[in-house]
């Protein structure tokens, strides 16, 4: 994290970077959302927004960076 508080990208090591999804991944329209482990994600032209269904927090993710939910 910068002394802006944001997020420099990548922040784990490049050999700990996830691979490219497989084709047989489900892609969430916007306005969709799906639900798994504990989660609630909803997609939107703003990003994708994931909150915890036991405590509502979660965070966001965007082109334009990674924030809280």
């Amino acid at each position: 994290m910068d002394p802006s508080g944001n997020v420099t990208q990548p922040c784990i090591p490049e050999n700990e970077l996830p691979e490219a999804a497989s084709g047989d991944v489900t892609i969430l329209d916007y306005g969709e959302q799906t639900k798994a482990y504990g989660f609630t994600c909803l997609s939107a032209q703003s990003g994708m927004k994931c909150v915890a269904d036991s405590t509502s927090t979660g965070f966001s993710i965007a082109k334009a960076g990674i924030g809280e939910a």
